[in-house]
């Protein structure tokens, strides 16, 4: 149709129209509408129509005016929106839609809708297109991360073709901000076949044997043209009789497309942002395919737009007044300007100093509760991910920090003892410390203070406490040591000891006896005693130490 207006007085208000409007003098699709206007059916004399029009296309202009035309009622008209104009270059395929209403001076109110599908804004062949990432919301963005994912679809138009495609050439012009040597070609098809690429391939040339279906073969070659930034495929049907390719077009491998989609085909490929891109960057993809002979067909203009920076999270967090075995946390998280929005939250905690784990995934700027225990000292960091999954970077410190500890109560020493004379780091006994949270670890020192004299003559490793010295001979039987726990979170507590020493060999007398006949004599200590009496000699042991006989 050349003008919607001319169909607008054909319309019956309120029903829904699934309209295709096209230029009719070079043939392109624009786009397509399933529902152009709106009419407020309310007794009120005041009528809102909105004209949705693409006036220029044959001419590279495929601006879309929007324009609200008000009748009835009393003037002067308030519109919610003025006429405008969805400029080309803007232009994204997708669907659009809006609500304009409309009060005259009597405030009397109508209101109308507009909703359009664009299709096509360049003016090539359906479904002749490439499609990229998705990416989020209307600017489709993406990362500067991730590899992008593209896909040409072709079509041997049966509106166009009269014979089927003897050789399919494909060219995508490579953007500056893509990394043209991150180029890597997917998997490709036509009609009702698949076929696969080897991973991580840049280049691709084999010949495939379709004798049985088609009664040919396809020469396929893809890969790279650096010189001049493009990457290509071409498809070229061979005549198996000859090796060259078929003198009779209608041989070709791509039939004219039919219900079944026999004359449809498509390429994948993957390639990467280009680096140093910021936020607001955009790409523009685009590719031609040229059958046979005949003049290139461009595809559609797949713009993506970049958000290059992640955003940036941090926590708080408070003890509950009404329960002290939780806690209430609330994150706040921001993103760059422009950037694509948080997408979440998470949130990691660590208890005592031991590694971080993920409680969850959370909403910015909401409240949650999370249960806690005493003795614990908890550690919170926050990692935020937008909506293009842009991941901030971890935290070098915890963003919160909610010190349920205390310090330990009491220390035991199991053992506790040793012996006179046992070599230097014998044990003498093992330390353990009562806490409120009994799951953690302790470290043990020997401290100055009261009950400390004997420290120096004592060691501790981990959690032993050894010997320092050999002791013998020295009339002390008893040693008083002075130790010190702290938990993993620095608190602490003191205790003096008293550590007995058992002896290895005690005093003994023992008397003997011995009976002289006159004039006859006993040696002893070094000398002949001849004359009866009591004598008494001091013997050192075999560890120095004195005994009485």
């Amino acid at each position: 149709m050349h003008e919607d207006r001319d169909v607008l007085q054909h319309l019956d208000w309120g029903d829904v129209y699934h309209l295709t409007v096209s230029a009719p003098d070079c043939g392109k699709i624009i786009f397509e509408a399933d529902y152009l206007m709106g009419l407020d059916c309310s007794p009120h004399p005041l009528e809102i129509e909105i004209e949705v029009k693409q006036p220029y296309v044959c001419f590279d202009n495929y601006d879309i005016y929007i324009t609200p035309i008000v009748t009835g009622g009393k003037e002067p008209y308030t519109l919610s929106r003025e006429a405008f104009i969805i400029r080309g270059e803007e232009l994204h395929a997708g669907r659009y839609s809006g609500v304009i209403d409309v009060f005259d001076a009597l405030f009397n109110t109508a209101s109308a809708t507009y909703d359009f599908n664009v299709v096509q804004s360049n003016g090539a062949f359906d479904p002749n297109e490439i499609t990229g990432p998705t990416g989020y919301d209307s600017l489709k963005m993406v990362n500067t991360v991730d590899k992008m994912h593209y896909q040409i679809n072709y079509e041997n138009d049966p509106d166009f073709a009269t014979a089927s495609a003897n050789r399919v050439t494909i060219n995508y012009d490579i953007p500056a901000n893509q990394k043209i040597n991150s180029f890597r070609l997917s998997d490709f098809g036509f009609g009702n076949f698949t076929f696969t690429v080897p991973s991580n391939s840049s280049s691709y040339y084999k010949r495939i044997d379709l004798q049985d279906p088609l009664g040919i073969w396809l020469d396929v070659t893809a890969g790279l043209d650096i010189a001049n930034r493009k990457a290509f495929w071409i498809l070229q049907t061979i005549d198996p009789e000859t090796g060259y390719a078929p003198a009779d077009s209608r041989n070709g491998f791509l039939a004219i497309n039919d219900s079944l989609g026999s004359g449809e085909g498509y390429v994948n490929f993957t390639i990467a942002p280009a680096e140093n891109l910021h936020t607001g960057d955009t790409v523009a993809a685009i590719a031609s395919i040229i059958f046979d002979d005949n003049a290139a067909i461009e595809t559609n203009v797949w713009t993506n737009t970049f958000d290059a920076v992640a955003p940036q999270s941090t926590i708080f967090v408070q003890r509950n007044n009404d329960d002290s075995l939780r806690c209430t946390f609330i994150t706040t998280a921001h993103d760059d300007a422009n950037g694509s929005g948080v997408q979440f939250v998470e949130v990691f905690v660590s208890e005592n100093g031991e590694d971080y784990y993920s409680i969850g995934h959370f909403t910015p700027d909401s409240s949650y509760q999370y249960s806690i225990s005493e003795g614990v000292n908890y550690s919170f960091y926050t990692q935020a991910t937008d909506n293009v999954n842009n991941v901030e970077i971890f935290h070098t410190s915890p963003d919160a920090v909610l010190d349920l500890s205390s310090a330990p109560t009491d220390i035991a020493l199991q053992g506790g003892y040793f012996r006179e004379n046992d070599p230097i780091g014998t044990i003498v006994g093992t330390l353990t410390s009562e806490d409120a949270n009994t799951h953690q670890n302790f470290e043990y020192y020997l401290v100055d203070g009261e009950g400390n004299d004997d420290n120096n003559d004592f060691y501790i490793q981990d959690n032993i406490l050894y010997t320092n010295n050999i002791f013998s001979c020295n009339g002390q039987y008893t040693y008083n040591v002075r130790i010190m726990t702290t938990n993993q979170n620095g608190y602490s507590f003191e205790k003096a000891f008293e550590i007995p020493m058992l002896r290895e060999n005690y005093p003994q007398t023992k008397t003997i006896r011995k009976d002289l006949c006159a004039n006859n004599s006993y040696f002893f200590k070094g000398q002949y005693i001849t004359e009866s009496g009591t004598y008494t000699d001091t013997l050192v042991s075999r560890y120095g130490c004195d005994s009485i006989v």
